[in-house]
């Protein structure tokens, strides 16, 4: 009786993975990793953390709105006031100038809160600012569209779905964006001269920061051109009491 012995090869090659490439099993042809498991192998680095940044500004914005949404349902006869000689200043002034005039007002209106943003970017204790300022701004929003709603009911809901929530979402993610930037920067800062940290060269990060911050302007710009777009078109159509 004849046994068959199964003789191993005499050449062993072992088999080599390269970082990247797949070489399939029936043909040599080497493939492209898949799009899909790179992003999620991305998932892991330093891109939850920006946008982790972005979440945490965007609930200090809605923050703000519901506490100015509250604090003017329990607001006392001068608060109210206030917010009234305010809010009927903004509708007769928007009434009466030019699309030119209210766009330049929207913009130095909103300039104010980059302003501090970008100061509280270059300043080493600046972070808190940096969250501060939309929580500050959403307050802002949260008392007005409170008071319209409190006052005039269904009209002053048509008013801010008009004229107030789509400019503000837009400035908003403007906002967001450039105190995004801020935190970071100043986060970077304050590290920079903790004991035993590294030298830091600003000369690069400082550049693209500032390119950063025009480039939200630009963000800005469009909100401001859709706040007196929207304001030429529809402000002639609500008149409200004094």
């Amino acid at each position: 009786m004849i046994r068959t012995v199964k003789r191993p090869h005499m050449f062993f090659m072992p088999r080599v993975r390269i970082a990247g490439w797949r070489q399939s099993r029936r043909s040599g042809v080497k493939r492209l990793p898949r799009p899909g498991r790179d992003r999620e192998r991305l998932r892991t680095g330093s891109a939850p953390q920006i946008n982790r940044k972005l979440l945490v500004l965007a609930l200090a914005y809605i923050a703000g709105m519901l506490i100015g949404v509250l604090v003017m349902r329990g607001a006392g006869e001068g608060l109210v006031k206030s917010v009234e000689a305010s809010f009927s200043a903004y509708v007769a002034q928007r009434q009466s100038q030019p699309f030119g005039m209210t766009f330049l007002y929207a913009l130095f209106s909103s300039l104010a809160f980059f302003v501090a943003a970008f100061i509280c970017g270059i300043c080493v204790v600046g972070a808190p600012g940096a969250f501060l300022i939309p929580c500050f701004k959403g307050l802002g929003l949260g008392l007005t569209t409170g008071y319209i709603y409190a006052v005039y009911g269904m009209k002053g809901m048509a008013f801010s779905a008009l004229l107030l929530i789509p400019p503000n979402l837009v400035s908003a993610l403007a906002l967001l964006l450039a105190c995004r930037e801020s935190w970071g920067f100043s986060l970077m800062l304050f590290r920079g001269v903790l004991p035993g940290a590294s030298a830091l060269t600003l000369r690069g990060d400082f550049k693209m920061y500032c390119l950063r911050y025009l480039f939200i302007l630009g963000i800005l710009l469009l909100a401001c051109l859709l706040d007196a777009g929207l304001s030429a078109a529809f402000i002639r159509f609500f008149r409200f009491s004094s």
